[in-house]
């Protein structure tokens, strides 16, 4: 998954919006880099929003990557608390938002696939496209290969999911 990781802010601010408790969750967690944070931050910055904090983390370079970190920590604390349940279904569509994104690049997809299945404790919402998981009698459709099916599933639960993250 490593060629996942991290995740563009180009990508995420495409899909979603992070709050910063969003976004330190996802850093704990290896979605995210210290340049990950510097980006939300500049493009915050971008909008106008006038913080001492965030022009700060605008400016974090590489030498003082920790900083970053510390930083969007602060900003974290001063949001309202998010449900962790909620955090990781946002972060699980990210993330298989973007392997979807990368599919042509990843010579083992499916393998990845079950990956994120299990790092996110095996949620109920991948288990329809996750290869070894058996198909729920609800899937009717006729599919040319096994993997169709589970394409086509993929791509409504992209679509679900998606309307729900949306920006």
């Amino acid at each position: 998954m490593e060629a996942l990781t991290p995740i563009p802010v180009d990508f995420i601010r495409e899909k979603v919006n992070l709050s910063w408790r969003e976004a330190v969750w996802g850093l704990d967690r290896k979605w995210l880099g210290w340049r990950s944070l510097v980006d939300l931050a500049r493009a915050q910055s971008e909008r106008n929003h006038r913080s001492e904090l965030i022009a700060e983390l605008a400016t974090v370079d590489k030498d003082r990557s920790h900083r970053a970190s510390e930083l969007a920590r602060q900003l974290a604390a001063t949001e309202p608390a998010v449900d962790e349940a909620y955090l990781k279904r946002k972060w699980l569509y990210l993330v298989t938002a973007r392997l979807a994104q990368t599919k042509e690049e990843q010579t083992e997809f499916w393998k990845v696939i079950e990956e994120i299945y299990a790092e996110f404790d095996y949620p109920q919402e991948m288990r329809s496209f996750v290869p070894y998981e058996p198909p729920d009698g609800n899937d009717t459709g006729h599919y040319q290969t096994p993997y169709a099916r589970l394409e086509s599933n993929l791509q409504k639960y992209l679509s679900q999911a998606g309307a729900e993250f949306r920006s």
